[in-house]
């Protein structure tokens, strides 16, 4: 103290200011932050072996809610309070590209680039594929994706896209298609069920909460008042139909190659995936004795006619129908709109077959269920 009394004399001004200044800076006059809650107090970044809040945003003190501050390791980096997988800041372990002090993954139109190169972005009329910005080669692909100079529906896991984009290969990036919004989603090896978008998780496909396959987004199919046929993974709403398959809420024989099966559940496409339906209402190969031709009725051909054109025991393809022709050589058909085995053709372009405009499946001619006065439905791509 600065005061005199009696048994102490007064001290110099200069002591007083002395003292007074070390007291004001002393750290133990006042803790660094408040301790009401938690070894850092009200601290909204984390908490320092020190007992310091930090910000919690540096890789070297990643936390939030006063929570201890973690070092985060060579492969990670701070995100909102949170160590994640993306790499070194300075991209020494980044695998994708660096934008701001920060890892991306690289394959975005906004931040494409690997190898952990800067990010650049894409123009608007180019496509980021495995880090480099790529022109699409057939613009004219609206709906879908271009592989190569060809125009892919856009929906399956090898073939991604749409609006006319590169196709992009899900299944190694470790995603699937959604086909649905045409993109790469998680769910990865999720091939024989169907993925929770809200969870990103793989369901089995078969309960009537949660019914699809071939890693397509899950379909509620409680919520639509119908159940989860169990063989299928769709959802079907027909009843009292043992003898024949559920055409959407329609009991049909069962005995067509685009409506097969029987015991009241949902009907299967065989053409989709180039059977024909037996006489016990199951989808098989026409002839299958047939490897290098394909099976015209149960008839083995070469394959290489325009209205008969394909190979492994699959039934034949009418390209002519379709405006195609038949390649000798691939046995496959080339132009017009034949190769679209899960959508449907609008003139000579495949379309996803899930809208009401455009409507179908199995390469056949897109049905407007608006004309109808229907709409489409999304997973069996049929006007009801």
């Amino acid at each position: 103290m600065c005061l005199s009394s009696p048994s102490s004399p007064t001290k110099p001004l200069s002591v007083c200011v002395a003292l007074a200044t070390a007291l004001l800076l002393s750290p133990s006059c006042e803790p660094t932050t408040p301790s009401p809650t938690g070894k850092c107090g009200e601290c909204a970044g984390c908490c320092d072996a020190q007992g310091i809040c930090q910000l919690g945003s540096s890789p070297t003190s990643c936390g939030v809610n006063g929570a201890s501050c973690r070092t985060c390791l060579a492969t990670e980096r701070c995100v909102a309070g949170s160590c994640q997988l993306g790499g070194a800041p300075d991209g020494g372990g980044c695998s994708g590209c660096v934008a701001g002090g920060q890892c991306f993954s690289g394959d975005e139109n906004g931040a494409c680039g690997k190898g952990g190169v800067q990010c650049v972005a894409c123009s608007s009329s180019e496509l980021c594929v495995v880090g480099i910005c790529k022109t699409p080669s057939c613009p004219s692909c609206l709906t879908g994706c271009c592989q190569g100079n060809t125009c892919q529906p856009g929906n399956t896991n090898t073939a991604c896209g749409t609006g006319g984009g590169v196709c992009r290969d899900c299944s190694s990036l470790g995603k699937t298609c959604d086909p649905l919004s045409h993109t790469c989603g998680g769910c990865a090896d999720c091939a024989s069920g169907c993925c929770d978008s809200a969870t990103g998780t793989c369901q089995p496909g078969t309960t009537d909460a949660a019914c699809g396959a071939g890693g397509a987004a899950c379909v509620d199919c409680a919520a639509q008042g119908t159940l989860c046929d169990p063989t299928t993974a769709q959802c079907t709403t027909c009843q009292n139909c043992p003898a024949g398959c559920c055409d959407g809420p329609v009991c049909v024989p069962g005995n067509a190659d685009g409506a097969c099966g029987q015991g009241g559940f949902a009907c299967t496409d065989c053409l989709v995936e180039g059977k024909a339906c037996t006489s016990q209402r199951t989808c098989e190969l026409p002839c299958p004795n047939c490897p290098s031709g394909c099976c015209l009725g149960k008839l083995c051909v070469a394959g290489t006619g325009d209205s008969a054109c394909g190979q492994g025991n699959l039934k034949c393809v009418d390209c002519a129908s379709a405006g195609g022709t038949c390649d000798k050589n691939t046995r496959i058909c080339a132009g017009g709109c034949p190769n679209c085995p899960t959508g449907c053709c609008d003139g000579s372009t495949c379309m996803p077959g899930s809208s009401d405009s455009a409507c179908g499946t199995g390469g056949q001619v897109c049905v407007n269920c608006t004309q109808q006065g229907r709409s489409c439905h999304v997973a069996r791509k049929k006007c009801e």
